[in-house]
């Protein structure tokens, strides 16, 4: 595994024990089912979130008329 640098204060500002801290790789999660399982949802939820404004505010519209 590659070592990164990360400089302390940022993880000092936010009170993280650096000794519970650790990095991965994206490939090690971004391929589990578990992974591609969450995106999906939240791609989802994105999408009705966008349809149900997009829909409010074609009704909003149409009341101005």
């Amino acid at each position: 595994m590659n070592s990164f640098y990360v400089p302390s204060s940022p993880r000092s500002g936010v009170g993280i024990p650096t000794s519970k801290l650790t990095f991965v790789r994206g490939s090690d999660y971004q391929l589990s089912r578990e992974y591609n399982l969450d995106n999906y949802k939240l791609c989802t939820l994105a999408m009705e979130h966008d349809a149900k404004k997009a829909g409010s505010e074609v009704a909003r519209s149409k009341a101005r008329c």
